[in-house]
């Protein structure tokens, strides 16, 4: 007994983490189509932040809720980088190096050094705005050091300009030069567009800072004519803006207030307003330098007005970014909430499965007992070898043999019929919630879709519970008999309750009943048994009546109670009623494909003969179906009746 036990439970174990794992995980395959989905989730919203920051939120709060429901780390790495770079570009500065440095240990964890490198690139980037220039050269060294592993061409070179500008702003001109020329020369290998015209402006403002303005202008023109041909709008403001300053320094008016006017043309066409300030204040500084009163006034004034307009603008931006950033916050904790609430459903769903898998072990048990039975009929039938030459033995013993036949033979029905219930009509319900269950948390549906697929699995657990209850109830009464409690027991109110017990289903079909009762309609019987008579029989009436259909459940009193349960449902020919009232093992779907289990009918019959009472089964074709049930009044003195 010790070790049955033990064996049970080390089952029950590996089948609660087998399903729980099931429940997490679903599957391989499903496992591939999330990936998938949420690392495009991403890339949409890094494409979308540039013209619909609204957009771009919304499709990061469904990434995250995705790669955190499913445990995709790299994905949840991924969706802190590009939420950043929407934070970083809008002046969050310390909320996007918040969340460069999640994504970077989340990519630490997962060992996947390529986004190790992009969110260190990143960081590098927004130490480097903030001044912390030897933090900044450190990050960017690591970040290099990783792309050159996964041999990126392109952020190699991104990389090496911005430790290039970095040297730079330090004036260690020599390294800068190196940094610019090896990504001038990285660039030209891969046929790299972006990072040729980046070194060369570069390599222009280097020569400029080194005196070498000849170089300089020979460098920003050749950077001028690539923008000029992807176009650039403002790469091309930016070097105009640079030639102008080279000009000026000439005193090169002329020229200066040329460029200046360009660089004003080609940073109004992007509305780069930053750019436009400084393609002003170099023609204010050539007008003044020629003492054009007339342009400076002219040249003042727009400058007064973009910087008004710049001012409106970012006060603007900014209340809407904040307003677009709290909603998506609120989102988001909305997520994790409903996070935290699927796993409660997870659990749920495991302790059902749970419940399953003790209820086939007692299957398998019951099993086992029926093999012993079938090894003892084996042992009678050597016995009956032994006593062959007696006739009155043989015959007393050949009836023996019949009777115990027939038991095992109904035995092995009711195990075909057990596991035929468990197995399917159980389990099937289960499987429906746990698909229920999985759009529900994955919010593949909408609320009100939502509402209609919980009504479902409201439905389905009530049928299951009923279908439990039958299955134990007749176990019980199979395997050790069962007595009758009998107590007086108000009819009416009896179906009153088993009305409220069916409303969902009743509200479904929009079906009208009827209880027609008599109010002080009394009889003496055993409550449970009763409640499931009545309980199947108003179930089959619901099942085989149709949309707007009607039941009515009405009494009569022929010397002995009567209740009859009539339906305006398909109803059943002649062969149909036949094998019913041949107490066969049958079923058919009803008129909203509600699935059965056949096994209702037979325990009515059997519950209702324990009370001595009788079923009368009327239908016809297209006109309904009336089940009668008579009881007999009883006393109070038979309460125990075998």
């Amino acid at each position: 007994m010790k070790n049955l036990v033990t064996t049970i439970w080390c089952c029950l174990t590996v089948m609660l983490s087998w399903s729980c794992d099931n429940a997490t995980n679903g599957g391989s395959d499903k496992d591939k189509s999330v990936i998938r989905l949420v690392d495009s989730l991403n890339e949409v919203a890094f494409t979308t932040k540039r013209f619909n920051l609204d957009s771009s939120f919304a499709i990061l709060s469904k990434s995250y809720n995705l790669a955190t429901s499913h445990n995709y780390q790299k994905g949840l790495a991924i969706h802190f980088l590009y939420r950043a770079g929407i934070y970083q570009q809008n002046g969050f500065d310390k909320k996007a190096l918040n969340d460069y440095y999640k994504s970077l240990e989340i990519s630490q964890a997962i060992g996947d050094t390529f986004n190790m490198a992009r969110a260190n690139h990143q960081i590098a980037n927004a130490l480097l705005g903030a001044g912390k220039v030897t933090e900044a050269e450190l990050v960017f060294k690591q970040a290099m050091a990783d792309y050159l592993k996964y041999g990126k061409t392109e952020e190699v070179v991104n990389t090496k300009n911005s430790l290039g500008g970095i040297k730079l702003a330090q004036k260690h001109y020599d390294t800068a030069r190196i940094f610019f020329t090896q990504a001038l020369q990285d660039s030209r290998r891969a046929d790299y567009p972006y990072g040729i015209k980046k070194s060369l402006y570069n390599l222009g403002l280097l020569s400029s800072q080194t005196g070498d303005n000849v170089m300089a202008i020979k460098y920003i023109d050749s950077s001028l004519v690539l923008d000029q041909e992807i176009p650039d709008q403002y790469g091309l403001a930016l070097g105009n803006i640079k030639l102008s300053s080279i000009a000026l320094e000439q005193k090169r008016y002329d020229d200066a207030i040329r460029y200046g006017g360009l660089a004003y043309e080609h940073a109004g066409l992007i509305s780069a307003t930053k750019l436009q300030e400084e393609a002003i204040s170099k023609l204010l500084e050539a007008f003044k330098e020629k003492n054009q009163t007339a342009d400076i006034l002219k040249w003042q004034s727009e400058l007064i007005e973009i910087q008004r307009k710049v001012a409106e603008q970012e006060k603007s931006y900014a209340l809407n970014f904040i307003e677009k950033l709290t909603a998506q916050q609120e989102t988001q904790l909305r997520i994790e909430k409903a996070y935290e609430q699927s796993k409660w459903q997870k659990n749920f769903l495991a302790t059902v499965v749970v419940a399953m898998m003790i209820l086939s072990l007692l299957a398998y048990l019951w099993f086992k007992n029926y093999k012993r039975a079938e090894s003892y009929s084996l042992e009678l039938a050597d016995k009956n070898l032994q006593i062959e030459k007696s006739s009155l033995s043989l015959d007393l013993l050949n009836k023996a043999i019949s009777k115990q036949n027939q038991r095992l033979e109904e035995s092995n029905m009711m195990k075909d019929k057990l596991l035929s219930i468990i197995s399917h009509d159980l389990r099937h319900p289960l499987v429906n919630t746990k698909g229920i269950l999985e759009l529900v948390n994955l919010n593949l549906v909408n609320p009100e879709e939502t509402k209609q697929l919980l009504g479902q699995l409201e439905s389905q657990y009530v049928r299951s519970l009923t279908l439990l209850d039958n299955l134990l109830f007749w176990i019980r009464g199979q395997m050790k008999g069962e007595e009758i409690d009998k107590v007086r027991i108000n009819l009416r109110q009896l179906m009153e309750d088993l009305i409220e017990d069916h409303r969902i289903p009743l509200q479904n079909k929009r079906i009208q009943t009827i209880n027609e009762v008599q109010p002080d309609l009394s009889v003496y019987g055993d409550k449970e048994m009763l409640k499931i008579i009545f309980r199947n029989l108003l179930s089959n009436a619901i099942k085989f009546t149709p949309q707007e259909g009607d039941i009515r459940i009405y009494s009569s009193n022929d010397g002995s109670p009567v209740i009859h349960i009539k339906d305006s449902g398909v109803g059943m020919n002649e062969e149909v009623l036949q094998k019913v009232k041949a107490k066969q093992y049958f079923t058919t779907r009803g008129t909203g494909n509600e699935a059965g289990s056949g096994f209702g009918l037979m325990l009515c019959r059997d519950l209702i003969e324990k009370h001595q009472g009788t079923l009368t089964i009327k239908s016809e074709p297209g006109r309904g179906s009336t089940f009668s049930v008579q009881l007999p009044p009883g006393s109070p003195e038979s309460n125990k009746a075998a």
